[in-house]
């Protein structure tokens, strides 16, 4: 869960594990879902952090609940899919 409308860290270990994971292989990345904390709320590339967690590689969860992304996410891995199928997927609706 990021801060306020898509905001994550900009130092430390956690943004540096972010870069470490962006300069991987596609196929070799781990999925990360940038999910706000703001009721209904679109990540959007307002500000400087937004626009780095999408040049980082994170996937807007658009509106999602925590729940609704881990649930996603738990059955677009189930598939098996490649990683940029999965981030093609986990900003559409599958259902409804």
């Amino acid at each position: 869960e990021s801060y306020g409308i898509g905001n994550i860290p900009t130092e430390g270990p956690v943004y540096e594990w972010f870069k470490m994971n962006s300069e991987k292989k596609f196929e070799e990345r781990a999925v990360i879902v940038n999910i706000s904390q703001v009721h209904q709320s679109v990540i959007l590339n307002l500000y400087a952090t937004g626009d780095m967690a999408n040049k980082l590689g994170l996937i807007s969860g658009s509106d999602m609940t925590c729940e609704a992304a881990v649930a996603k996410l738990g059955y677009l891995a189930s598939r098996n899919l490649p990683f940029d199928e999965i981030k093609r997927l986990m900003v559409n609706n599958l259902r409804g």
